[in-house]
């Protein structure tokens, strides 16, 4: 017991003060395994060597970033990490959402055009990506999506036929922007939209119908209209 009673603690070579043996390093080299100052006093003296040494110890990092072939690496380790805690990073990132959804759905509002700038030039410079992630989804969900796609083919034939002529009259009439955001759909990607879903009893007739941008079209969904546009903080 004396000899337990002596080793647990030990005292700081730089400080002085006797502290228990969990508040320093361990270090092999040292005759009782542990290093001669405590956690405090090293924290300290790395404090004081940054700040004397900080546009070395930058340039240093800058140097090792921007090194060649050092993006590659970090991606591919960025990419390992996240395949070994798929599971866990996925559970945190639902986590967070649900505890700070309203606070993410401000955002979001306040940024809808970056955001919207954003995913169209990621998605412009990942084609085949999002290509390959697309036909993947659908091959995976095939049969479960099948009976919808059958009822979504019976309501269109319900809803009638859509006139050929209707694009260049919504891109006319809307002068090339998404009828949501704003955004320009002239030169790219748009979807031809139904203000009223056809799920929710909506027509293929010319005044049920809008141009949007990708990323308003699939936020929209089958959402009542009047509940989306709220929920984007319009018609309160």
């Amino acid at each position: 017991m004396a000899g337990n009673d002596f080793i647990a603690a030990k005292q700081c070579r730089t400080c002085g003060i006797e502290k228990p043996h969990a508040e320093f390093y361990k270090a092999a080299c040292c005759k009782d395994g542990l290093r001669g100052e405590c956690k405090a006093c090293v924290a300290a003296k790395q404090a004081d060597y940054n700040r004397q040494h900080a546009e070395q110890i930058t340039a240093k990092k800058k140097e090792s970033y921007y090194a060649e072939g050092a993006e590659e690496v970090r991606k591919e380790k960025s990419a390992a990490y996240y395949q070994a805690n798929r599971d866990r990073l996925m559970r945190r990132a639902r986590e967070h959402h649900a505890r700070a959804a309203d606070a993410i759905s401000e955002r979001r509002k306040a940024n809808r055009a970056k955001l919207h700038s954003q995913t169209m030039a990621w998605r412009a410079a990942n084609v085949d990506r999002v290509r390959k992630a697309t036909r993947a989804w659908y091959h995976a969900n095939k049969d479960r999506l099948r009976p919808s796609r059958k009822a979504a083919k019976a309501m269109r034939r319900a809803a009638g036929v859509i006139d050929a002529t209707v694009v260049s009259f919504l891109m006319h009439a809307q002068r090339g922007r998404c009828a949501v955001c704003k955004a320009s759909i002239a030169g790219g990607p748009y979807h031809l939209d139904h203000i009223k879903p056809l799920a929710r009893g909506g027509t293929n007739q010319r005044t049920n119908l809008q141009l949007l941008c990708p990323p308003c079209n699939l936020s929209k969904s089958a959402k009542d209209p009047i509940d989306f546009m709220q929920s984007l903080g319009f018609l309160l």
